[in-house]
């Protein structure tokens, strides 16, 4: 499922991405880079996140809450009504889970490879995609890698959306 963002989604985005950046900064977060850039990292995040929300059909403020308030909610919160997202700007990307991600969230997977076009690419349960043979050492932060073709389809993550909202 292709969406492509408006100008006007691009910049609500991009001020959700610099006042999560700030947050981590201010309370001395260590940086995950994307590309070399904390920015980067969160423009990705926010920016695939209202790609979901706007092709699904589904509320999205961005909201970001004082960072002591959340490493609480994110145990408990998510990013888009009641799903995860996971973004990559590779298309044949892969949807990395943690071992402390949770086991029964559906987790979205969105390229955006060409933007502001995005693709949302699939999606798995948590602990569908914390399989064994899914997990990968070979990288900087070892993680689950779930490939595109073990993904469920989006048309049937619409189904569960209709029926638990």
């Amino acid at each position: 499922m292709l969406v492509t963002l408006d100008e006007k989604d691009v910049v609500l985005a991009t001020e959700v991405a610099g006042m999560r950046n700030r947050s981590q900064r201010d309370a001395k977060r260590r940086d995950g880079l994307v590309k070399g850039s904390s920015i980067g990292r969160d423009m990705q995040g926010a920016l695939a996140e209202l790609a979901v929300a706007r092709a699904l059909n589904l509320p999205w403020d961005g909201k970001w809450l004082p960072i002591p308030i959340w490493d609480t909610w994110k145990h408990e919160g998510n990013d888009v009504g009641k799903l995860e997202i996971r973004s990559t700007e590779r298309f044949d990307g892969r949807l990395i889970l943690h071992p402390n991600d949770k086991d029964f969230s559906p987790y979205v997977l969105v390229t955006s490879d060409s933007h502001p076009t995005y693709r949302l690419v699939g999606w798995v349960y948590g602990i569908d995609g914390k399989e064994d043979k899914y997990w990968r050492e070979n990288v900087p932060k070892p993680c689950y890698m779930v490939p595109q073709d073990n993904l469920r389809s989006i048309d049937s993550l619409l189904e569960i959306i209709k029926t638990t909202n």
